[in-house]
């Protein structure tokens, strides 16, 4: 189990909790989903959205959508951080 910190970078300048356990996570805001990590591309589900995060040369994680495009340490941080953005 691994529980991240991590700004919204909405503008809101809230922060939020995600809790990773497996192939599942669970973020503070309620939303919970599934990843399937291939290597380099990872899908992330988040309560019936589905966003795709792919590996950056520097090992950074990306993940864009709706013209928005967010990066962390972790797939599943990026994709929640487009959540935050689009969902």
């Amino acid at each position: 189990m691994q529980t991240i910190k991590y700004n919204a970078e909405n503008w809101s300048g809230e922060e939020y909790k995600v809790t990773i356990r497996n192939k599942t996570f669970r973020a503070s805001n309620g939303w919970k989903g599934t990843f399937a990590d291939a290597g380099t591309l990872c899908a992330v589900e988040i309560d019936g959205y589905t966003f795709a995060a792919y590996k950056l040369e520097n090992g950074e994680w990306n993940c864009d959508d709706s013209g928005i495009s967010r990066t962390a340490s972790n797939p599943v941080v990026a994709a929640l951080k487009i959540g935050h953005n689009t969902i």
